[in-house]
Parts: structure tokens; sequence; C-alpha cells
């Protein structure tokens, strides 16, 4: 879709300078007001609620116009039908008995199935199949008539379920689930590029076909013919009666219009994203057209592959067809439009990418969604009266044909020498270009982000309310980076796009995104309240730390800085993780002000290293034999291509010898990476642009049960190692446990029986003694390194382990009171019978434990029910609009229930919570809090640089106008304090972490604890419940 919009002349400045995206901007620092822009904008909260209850009792939906079937007794626009009526006039005025005519089925053959009333909705499941297994009838779309088949119709009419069924909301706010018809097609489609006339003026193209508002007036159809046309063929393939477009189903803004037009346009842009997800069918209406027989039938050929894993004989043409294929398919222009990406990512497993098909060409042409079972449909059994003009292949088809593309070109040729020849000697070059088109055709519908070792976890679906099933959702990073090479006609428009992508709770007023003139500070600002911080994580990024360089020529600026890198280079972002499942979204949302950032967090003082020599003398030398060398070699300036070339091959060759390659394996272990230019095994070469390292690759790690089988015995060892240690300093067996739980699975094989904590039952656990490899999820980088592994290479190179005790902050802004936090915090905005009240607790009974009585899936899944539960009262209870969202009430709730934030909770995590980070001296670390990676699977993002090291500041810095860029005595070193403000030695981080801040003049409201970002690493901790502080960065 394309969403105009009209822009008042006021605007038109604001606009000017949005028409700038400047998220592509590269290497240009934030201003100084960038904070105070970002905490302006996030005060201009959208109440998203209103949305919501438009897309479950207001949306309309275009059917076909069966008006004079039902007045007349026949359609005006089936010439048979009208003539079969006009015979049957005839016959009446001749006086011919009809009682023998009428029971002559010719007279009527085209008569459709719905044109009698429908009978009573037949009692069904969720997924809508019918209690007795065979087709149901839909109580709402089954109501409708069906699209003609033996002709193109030519009349719509808008269909409002609440209108047509009252009965729905009687005695309700909002229609029960069930009575919510998920049976429509949604079309995704751009916008038609305007005709010019010879004058350069644009010409009207008015449609042709009529459309019947819900009062009765008519007009012409706003969508193109063509959409319109494509449209009803998919709704006819899929054995559906609606369609909603919102060209047609939403009222077009234009000057003038009634405030009850603009609202509800407003409402349905909100709103797009719960169109699409509920949507059985998703139309993504494509330019490309199969006009080749024999390319049709290589496109079935491959989804047939794909899908009896029989791979067939194949000859070059027929690996060409398929190419041209997909060639065609990557130039589209459905994929260079923003509100489109959105629209596939909403529709999930019910996105169809429909093609133009040619006149001789045969495909299927009845289709059913993979999503939910269909009512009944004329067409379920017969055949059509007009072939269908397009070809339908599903997503997930999609991806299967590329994939079957890999196994094809694998198996019917080989490299030899830089010649790709065929095994039967005939050479061929189809492999030169397979690996562009592969590539840019696999990045239009990238695969979810499935953990290895790890089916989908198990997980309650829910239905109704907001929720249909699965939904496809990415992070802030993930939905930028779709959104690079994607056009959008108001820049501003984004926000919305972002919010749907990443299914946010909390939306922002575009009109303030405008006001400031920068995207990037609006991003920022939606990102932050929903808890997402996906933006400031480095790797994320596509380029490696020493990329970030200071625009000016100054040293590295990775780190330095709570919004480093995207606060100077927001256009490297480059990082996709599509989840399909509904997290639970335990909200506890951080606080924007002009001066910085206020987040909830944990904190960890890590002034000690732990002992790990055992293992290292165990098992350094089998773990360097584990990792493999990796050369990088750069052209210099002065350097031919020819010169390069042999340059490279010397290099190659030298490094292949057995005793160079253990002599740079062993410098590269006692010295840190990369290889140093002194180091014996150059042997005089000049080593000036050639970068040499050694890591375990993971790609060879899944070809090789042998190395997994290391890998997991080694991480096993530690663990056991820690949890005899235990015996003697319990805090051992919480470090121990911290590790688990950052490299543990959710479920092996579709058990979820794996234990949460280290103990002698995780030990004896079939799966950790028959497969333990399998009840691992190391993440890969995109270098091919695991992300998680750097701790043993700690241990193998230092013996030792720096670890972190949880520590509170100098001055929460969550200070527990008689064992509870302050009302106002979690329970701001919350409706007025929530607010103070607090589940009792009796004399004599116990809290209970601040991490629950049940296991971590378990968990997951309460909080899941709740955050559905209440999201449906919200729609339903709620008279006033309401800023309070599903997951802050479910995260009241969870910390009221089960005294996450009492005090008894909290000395229990003072006492026993331990991290290990990887850092190279004491210092202080926060893990900004973030419901969606406390949870199994974890993200890939929680294995990466989401810690941070800082130091504290004296309030007095945070008073009055902020340096908000990089400051110069940030340290750059990992984890390494500065010599100005020393942090976290053994002598004085615990005192920083207790200490009060000295008396300045500042505001009171400013004497609290404030730090300051030195540093973003990696760390290994448990699965963590909401904090019971929040700590203020600048």
């Amino acid at each position: 879709m394309s969403t105009e919009r009209i822009i008042s002349p006021l605007k038109l400045i604001q606009l000017a300078i949005m028409e700038e995206n400047d998220l592509m901007a590269s290497g240009r620092p934030i201003s100084s007001t960038f904070i105070s822009d970002v905490a302006k904008i996030s005060k201009h909260l959208i109440n998203r609620q209103e949305a919501e209850r438009w897309a479950l009792k207001d949306i309309k939906f275009l059917i076909y116009d069966d008006t004079d079937a039902r007045i007349k007794g026949y359609d005006s626009d089936d010439e048979e039908e009208t003539m079969n009526y006009a015979i049957k006039m005839s016959q009446e005025d001749s006086g011919v008995d009809q009682e023998n005519d009428q029971k002559d089925p010719s007279l009527f053959s085209n008569r459709r199935i719905c044109d009698h009333e429908p009978g009573p909705s037949t009692k069904r499941d969720i997924n809508g199949s019918s209690a007795n297994g065979g087709k149901f009838e839909c109580r709402i779309c089954s109501s409708c008539p069906e699209f003609p088949h033996n002709r193109k119709p030519r009349k719509f009419r808008l269909f409002k379920p609440s209108d047509a069924f009252p009965d729905l909301l009687k005695n309700r706010e909002m229609p029960k689930s069930v009575d919510v018809c998920m049976h429509y097609v949604a079309v995704s489609y751009c916008w038609p590029v305007p005709e010019k006339d010879s004058d350069g003026k644009t010409i009207d193209m008015t449609g042709t076909y009529r459309i019947r508002d819900l009062d009765g007036t008519l007009r012409n159809n706003r969508a193109p013919d063509d959409v319109l046309d494509r449209a009803v063929d998919v709704a006819n393939s899929c054995g559906l009666r609606m369609i909603w477009i919102d060209q047609e189903c939403l009222p077009q803004s234009k000057p003038g219009d009634l405030e009850e037009n603009r609202r509800e346009d407003q409402l349905g842009v909100q709103a797009m994203d719960i169109v699409y997800n509920r949507a059985i069918c998703t139309a993504g209406l494509h330019d490309v057209e199969i006009s080749n027989p024999a390319q049709a039938d290589a496109i079935i050929t491959l989804i047939r592959m794909a899908e009896t894993r029989r791979v067939p004989r194949v000859d070059a043409v027929f690996l060409n067809r398929a190419l041209d294929f997909l060639e065609a398919v990557s130039r589209d222009r459905w994929y260079t439009r923003a509100w489109v990406v959105q629209e596939a990512l909403s529709a999930g497993d019910g996105l169809m990418i429909v093609l133009r098909r040619g006149p001789a060409v045969s495909y299927p042409s009845c289709l059913r969604s993979p999503k939910f079972d269909t009512p009944k449909h004329s067409l379920d059994h017969n055949p059509r009266g007009l072939p269908s003009e397009v070809v339908c292949i599903l997503a997930d088809q999609f991806r299967d044909i590329l994939g079957a593309m890999a196994v094809l070109l694998q198996r019917e040729f080989v490299s030899v020498g830089q010649a790709l020849v065929r095994f039967d000697n005939q050479p061929a070059t189809i492999i030169e270009r397979a690996g562009p088109v592969l590539a840019a055709a696999g990045n239009l519908h990238p695969c979810l982000a499935m953990p290895q070792s790890s089916k989908r976890p198990v997980q309650v679906q829910i239905y109704g309310g907001l929720h249909y099933g699965v939904r496809q959702s990415v992070d802030a990073a993930g939905a930028l980076t779709l959104l690079k090479t994607r056009g959008c006609k108001y820049q501003q428009d984004r926000i919305a796009i972002v919010a749907n992508m990443c299914n946010y709770d909390f939306r922002l007023d575009t009109r303030a995104v405008t006001d400031s003139g920068s995207l990037r500070a609006g991003l920022t600002a939606l990102a932050l309240l929903n808890g997402d911080y996906s933006l400031l994580v480095p790797e994320a990024y596509g380029c490696s730390r020493d990329d970030f360089l200071d625009p000016d020529g100054g040293s590295a600026l990775l780190g330095a800085g709570w919004l480093s890198p995207f606060d100077t280079y927001p256009n490297l972002i480059d990082y996709v993780s599509i989840r399909n499942f509904n997290p639970h979204k335990l909200h506890v949302p951080p606080t924007l002000t002009e001066s910085g950032l206020s987040l909830p967090s944990y904190l960890w003082n890590v002034e000690s290293e732990f002992d790990m020599f055992p293992i290292k003398y165990q098992y350094e030398e089998i773990w360097e034999n584990l990792k493999c060398l990796q050369m990088t070699v750069d052209r210099q300036k002065q350097e031919t291509a020819e010169e390069f070339a042999a340059r490279k091959a010397l290099l190659t060759e030298h490094f292949a010898k057995r005793n160079i390659l253990r002599q740079a394996k062993k410098d590269l272990f006692l010295k840190s990476s990369p290889l140093s230019s002194d180091s014996p095994a150059w042997e005089g070469l000049n080593s000036a642009g050639v970068q040499i390292t050694q890591r375990v690759v993971a790609p060879r790690v899944h070809g090789e049960p042998q190395m997994q089988r290391i890998i997991s015995e080694v991480i096993f060892s530690i663990l056991r190692y820690l949890h005899n240690c235990a015996k003697t300093d319990p805090k051992a067996g919480s470090l121990a446990t911290s590790i688990w739980q950052s490299l543990r699975v959710a479920t092996v094989g579709g058990r979820s029986d794996l234990p949460d904590e280290v103990s002698e039952a995780l030990f004896d656990h079939p799966d950790v003694i028959e497969r333990p490899f399998q009840t691992l999820q190391l993440d890969v980088e995109r270098n091919g390194e695991y992300s998680q592994l750097w701790f043993i290479d700690r241990i193998m190179r230092h013996g030792t382990l720096w670890v972190g005790h949880y520590s509170q902050a100098l001055s929460s802004d969550i200070p527990l009171r008689d064992g509870k936090p302050p009302i106002s915090y979690e329970i701001a905005n919350s409706p007025e019978s929530l607010k103070g009240k607090e589940p009792a607790v009796g004399e004599g009974e116990r809290r209970p434990s601040f991490r629950g009585s049940n296991g971590i899936l378990h968990r997951q899944t309460r909080r899941q029910l709740m955050t559905g539960m209440y999201g449906s009262m919200l729609l339903e209870k709620t008279e006033k609009p309401s800023y309070v969202v599903p997951g802050t009430m479910a995260g009241v709730l969870e910390v009221f229930a089960y005294g996450l934030w009492h005090k008894e909770a909290e000395d229990r995590r003072i006492n026993n919570l331990v991290s290990t980070f990887d850092v190279d001296s004491p210092c202080l670390v926060a893990t900004p809090y973030n419901g969606n990676w406390e949870m199994l699977p974890h993200p890939e993002l929680r294995s990466m640089s989401v810690c941070w090291v800082v130091e504290s500041t004296q309030p007095s810095e945070a008073c009055g106008d902020l340096d908000h860029g990089p400051r110069e005595e940030y340290s750059q070193a990992t984890g390494s304090p500065t010599e100005t403000q020393p942090v976290g030695s053994s002598s004085s981080s615990s005192e920083a972490a207790t200490s009060q801040a000295p008396e300045t003049d500042c505001p009171t409201e400013e004497k609290k604890a404030v730090y300051r970002v030195v540093n973003k690493v990696r760390g290994l901790w448990q699965l963590m419940d909401p904090p019971s502080q929040k700590i203020t960065i600048v």
C-alpha cells in the first residue's frame, strides 16, 4: 500500500526538513540538543487502543455487490443470467407453465451457492474446522456473496460486520473473539506511477468499477482496476469472499473532509499491522509476469522438490529459467516501498507472492491458506468459469525455491580451479550468475530466526482480542535494516511503520517527529520507550569496531557513550532477526529526560577474578586445536592487481606450511589477536595490510560431530567445576547458572524439562548425557564465530574469569519502602481500580520467592497469558483512553504477586547473583533490562555487547548544558577505567556502589546517581526478572 496525506501549509517547513532521512547520514554526530529532542518527542504518546478497537469493531471489507440479484432476481452484469431471466419473464407473459421449467437447472446454471440465507454458524474450533472435521460456514463471511468466477465483476460494496450483525455487540463493547472473521484477502500493492500528458500534467485514472458505500451511495473505484481484478482472482483462488484494500476500505483524506473520515483514515494506518496479521491471506501484487510455460514448470518442479525431498535431474536451460524468474522478482517494484515491508512482515505465513500469468501458462489456481481452514466455497470442488490470470506462490514456497536451487547447483556442478564443470565434463558458467541472484532473492523474504539445536519452544497460542496466532516481528535494528532500501513519500511515516513491524505497545505522534526535524531522534525515542535497545548494540552494525572512526580523524568512537554507534553511524545498521512467537513483553519502561536516560537496569560490581586454572590446564591445547587460522589481505595503494594476487598466493602458501602454522597459532595464543608483525611466523614477509586471526568457526563445527562433542565437553566441564566449587563458595554455583542460562536452549526434541539451574539433575539429564551439543544455543556472528564462547577463550588464555556481583545503584529511582516500591512507579497512568492495591500476605505466610516456584518456560507461559488477558480487558473494559499497555499491567501484577521487589528478594539478589563479563580490569557494569531478551529461546542480540561499562559522575555534571558527544577522558580499552576517574578497583569499587553523591547546587531531582557509559562489552548472566532499580545514564 501507499498512504497519501494532506498536510497543512503550516507544516511545509518541517516537511522540507524531514524530506532528508537523517538515518542515512554517515559520520555525522548528533546535535547538542539531540537528547533534549528525544525527551520532548517521547512525551507525545498516542493512544493505540482506539486503533485496536477500530480493527475489531469498525473495520470494513470489500465484497461483491449482489444488490441486483437480491432485488431484481438477476445480476445485470451477468449476460447469461440476464438472458435466462428475460426468457423466464417472456414465458410468464406467454402463459407457459413454469412448474417444469423451474426444475430445469440450465436456466439458473450460474446461480451462486450464497444467494440463499446461510444457516447458523457451525460449531468450530479456533482454526476454523467444523466439529465433524468437514468444511464449515462462517457466521460472518458465509453471509456474503461469492465473487463471480465466470466473468470479471464490476460492482462491489462495502461490508461492515458489526453493522450487518448488530447482535455481535449486544451488551458488549467489542465482539467476541469467535465472531471476529479472519477469512479475507488483505491486498499489499504499490500505487501505479502517475501518467503525464504532453503538458506534464497528471492524467486522472478514473476507475471503471462501481463501489456502493455503507450509506448506499455509488462511486467509482479508487484502487486501480487491475488491482481489483487480481485481488478478486486471488480471493477466488483461496475460496474467500471478502477483500481488504486500503484505498477502498479506508476514507482517503482530502481537504474539507469530515473529521470523522480523517480520524478513521488515521486509525486504519495505525492498525495496519493488525489488519494484515489477522488476514488469512495477504496478496502481494507484483508486476512480474510468468509468460513462459517452461518457466512455470520449473517453478512447480522446485516447489515439489522441496516438498518431496527428491532431487530431479535438470539441465542448464532449466537452471537459467529459474534464475531468470528469481532475478525478475528481485527487481520488482513491490520491494521498494516502505509500507509494503511491514505488511509482508505482519502477514507472516499468510503472505502470497502474486505474479501475472501469461495466457499459455498452466499453474494451480485452487489454493487454500496454510494459516487456517476456510469456509465452504463453490470452487472447493468445481472448476472456474474463467481461467486464473495470476500465479500465487507462498512466501515459504519462495524460500523453498531458493533452497532447492542451492541444492541443484551443488549437485549439478563442481568447481575445478576457476572453472565450473558439470559432472559430464560440459563447461558452464551458471554458478557465476547464480551467486548474486540467489543472494538478492534471499534478502527479499528473510528466514525466521530459529536457534540451532532447538525446535520452536512450546507456547500457548492466543486468539482473540489483538492476537491471531503467531505473529512475525523484528526489533528496531531489524526494522531499520529492512527499511534502508525502501522508499517512503513522507519520512515521518517510518515511525508508524517501525512501530508496526516491531509490534510496539507504545506509539508516538508522528507530528512531534515532524516538528523536531529529526527522524533519528524520533526512532530513538520510540525504541527506548518500548525497552528496545537493539539500536545501541555495536554488532548490529555492518562493520568492525575499528571502522567507527572519529569524523575529525580521532580515535575510535565505539563504546564511547550509550548512544554509540547509532549516534554517528545509523546508516551502517545491518542486522535482521525475525521472531515468530508472541513474547510476554513484561514492560518496565525507561524515563527520558533532557539530561539523559533513566532506565531499569541491573548493576554489577566487577572487582575480582575467579580461578579457572584447572580447566585451563586440562583443555587449553585441545581448545586451541579447534581453531582455524583466518587471513585477511588488503590491497595496498601502489599495488597493481597482479602484484596483489601474487602476494595473496605467496602468503597463502607460506602459512599453509605446518611449522609456520604451528608458530602462528602459538603466537596468537600467547599474545592478543591479530598476529603481531614481530612474530617469527612471518619469516621476513611484509605484514602490511595483512591480518591473521584464529577462532572457532561455526560452519566447520556444524559439519563436524567430533568438534561438537569437544565443545560441549569443555562447556559442561566448566559447569561441573563451578558446581563443585559451590560447596565452598556458594557464588560459584550462581556463576555456573549464569553461564548455563546464557547458553541453553528452550527445548530439545520437543521436551521442555531441562533444569534451569546447574545441579546434579542437569548433569544426569538424558539430553545432556546423550546429545549435549543439542542443549546449547550458540549464537553465530556475521564472521562465523560463536558469540558466547569468549569466556572459554579467557579461561584458556588467562586461567580466570572476571565476575560481577549484583549491586544497588548509588541512589535508585525505585527506592524500596518497607519492602515495596512506590506505587507511582509501576502503575503510572493505570486504571484507578488497580492503584494502591497489592495482594495481601497473611500473618505467618511467606511471600513467594523472587524467582518464582516454577521454571523459566512456565513463567513465560504465565506472563504471555497475562499479557493477552490484560490486552483483551483493556479493549473491552476501559471506557476512557488509557496509556497503560498489557505489558506494564502484567509487570505490575507479576511484581506484586511474586514479591519481585520485596526487600527479602532484593537481599537475596545482593547475596547470590553473580555474572561474568568480557572485561580486563575491575569496573562497574550495567545490564539494561529488556523483557524480550530475558526469555527462552534468547535472541542473538543478548549474546552481543549489550552490557555497559559505566563510571559514576558528579550530579553537578547532570545539570545545565551537557556535552552529549564523546568525551576525551573516555577509556577505549575494554572495561579499563581512566586515570582521572578510577572506577571499580578492589578498594574503591564497593565504595562507589554504596556511597552517596556530595551535595551540589543542582535542583533536588538531579541529586541522584548518574553514570556515563565508557564501553560496551559482552556478558553472561541469568535470565532476569524486572529490576527493582533504575539508573540514570548521561
